[in-house]
């Protein structure tokens, strides 16, 4: 006798079903996989560009200190300060120092870290020396609605719902057949004469009904549907906690550019007048220097910050472009 088991084949078109819903949920994550490590690389990028810029400006601060130091040495040699004065001098120096030392490192670091994201030796990688600036307008806020219609993350959490609600109606609906066998026999008769028919096996579920298997297949369906409940949750809190700070960090930004920066270029300039009239020391003019890169260092921090919110509204969003617009004539310190 012969005998071949059909359950599988009748059970083919719900499985079809499951599997796909699997295979949706497998898309979404690889999807949504890609979308953060676009983030991560989007992050590395602005930090690299950061520690490029903020070492330009350290370069300037040193550069004036360096000077202050010179002339302090001369001017103490000559007896015009005291030693308190050439050892504060001294130690400004030695600190702008240590800064240099530090940003340099910082931008060896985080070039090295975007190449490790790239996957590409870092000589290869050509940055610009400057982070972007502010651009003229934010571009249009996404709805949380969006934002969650774009999120592969959800997309994903959502298949697995499908995936669990498909397994959950093959088990119930097939909970009662364990196995069902066509079978084909041949008996040969006292006669010498073969006897061949058809015959059908059940396995009849006296003991076991399948109650614990849709328990168990309720149970991970009632699972995923909770972690769908978090991940909005949390993905709602990140859109908003994101969108707050590129407004912040915007208006930072702005301050920076529109009354902080042009006040410390014009103390430069007016102090520069007075030394011009020798109304005050050329160390007065040096630490107004100093004080103006100062200001500039700051402001490509919070430059740095605003970039960085833009990136993580992106990435909460589901993903997009944060490419800069063009800025206002003038705009850029």
């Amino acid at each position: 006798g012969l005998a071949q088991s059909v359950l599988d084949i009748l059970m083919r078109p719900a499985r079809q079903k499951a599997a796909k819903a699997e295979f949706d949920k497998t898309t979404a994550d690889v999807a949504a996989a890609i979308v953060t490590t676009v983030g991560h690389v989007r992050e590395a990028y602005i930090e690299a560009l950061s520690a490029r810029n903020a070492g330009a400006a350290i370069k300037e601060i040193a550069a004036a200190a360096e000077a202050s130091w010179e002339l302090a040495q001369r001017f103490h040699k000559a007896g015009n300060i005291s030693d308190l004065q050439l050892a504060e001098e001294q130690a400004l120096h030695e600190d702008v120092a240590v800064m240099v030392d530090q940003t340099d490192l910082k931008a060896m670091d985080t070039t090295q870290t975007l190449a490790a994201l790239l996957s590409v030796n870092s000589d290869s990688i050509m940055l610009p020396d400057q982070l972007p600036a502010l651009p003229v307008s934010e571009p249009p806020a996404s709805t949380e609605t969006t934002a969650f219609d774009r999120r592969l993350d959800i997309a994903a959490a959502r298949a697995s719902i499908t995936a669990h609600v498909e397994k959950l109606k093959l088990t119930a609906d097939w909970r009662l057949w364990k196995d069902i066998e066509l079978r084909i026999s041949a008996e040969r008769e006292p006669d010498k004469q073969w006897a061949v028919g058809p015959g059908l096996a059940l396995a009849l579920p006296l003991f076991d009904q399948g109650g614990p298997a849709v328990a168990r297949a309720g149970a991970e369906l009632l699972k995923a549907e909770n972690e769908l409940k978090d991940l909005e949750a949390h993905a709602r809190a990140e859109i908003r906690k994101a969108t707050s700070n590129v407004a912040a960090k915007r208006r930072m930004a702005e301050r920076y550019r529109q009354s902080i920066l042009p006040l410390k270029q014009n103390i430069v300039r007016l102090k520069q007048q007075k030394y011009n009239y020798m109304l005050i020391g050329v160390f007065d003019v040096l630490l107004a220097k100093r004080e103006e890169a100062s200001a500039y260092l700051g402001y490509i921090e919070t430059l740095r910050d605003y970039w960085l919110a833009r990136a993580a509204l992106a990435t909460a969003s589901g993903g997009g472009s944060i490419s800069a617009q063009p800025t206002r004539a003038g705009a850029t310190p």
